[in-house]
C-alpha cells in the first residue's frame, strides 16, 4: 500500500476509535440502570476497554481489508463530486456528509 492510503486509513481508525469509546462511555449509564448491586469504577473501565480494542481490532480489519475484498461503497464516490442526493440515492443529511467528509 502507498503511504498516503496508510495515513488516511490510520485517520479513519483514529475516529472511528475515538467514536466507539464515546459509545463505551455514554453506554455505561445503561449498564448501571440494569445492575443489581451496581457496578464498581473498575468493572467499569474493565468494559469499557474489551469493547474499545474489541471495536479497534475490527475497525483496523475491516479498513485494511475493504478496499482488496472490493466492497462497494456508492456514496463515498458522490460525497468526494458533491453529487449526493442528485442520483439514484436520496439525500444526505448535513451531519451524514460532514462524517463522510471527516472519515475520507
Amino acid at each position: 500500500m502507498a503511504e498516503t492510503a496508510l495515513i488516511v486509513i490510520r485517520m479513519r481508525w483514529f475516529v472511528l476509535t475515538v467514536l466507539s469509546v464515546l459509545g463505551a462511555v455514554l453506554f455505561l449509564p445503561f449498564l448501571k440502570a440494569v445492575a443489581r448491586g451496581g457496578i464498581s469504577l473498575g468493572q467499569e473501565s474493565v468494559f469499557t476497554i474489551i469493547v474499545t480494542v474489541l471495536s479497534a481490532l475490527s475497525i483496523w480489519a475491516g479498513l485494511r481489508f475493504a478496499d482488496q475484498a472490493g466492497l462497494p461503497m456508492p456514496l463515498l464516490p458522490e460525497n468526494r463530486r458533491g453529487l449526493a442526493g442528485r442520483g439514484r440515492y436520496p439525500p444526505l443529511r448535513k451531519r451524514s456528509v460532514a462524517f463522510a467528509v471527516i472519515l475520507d
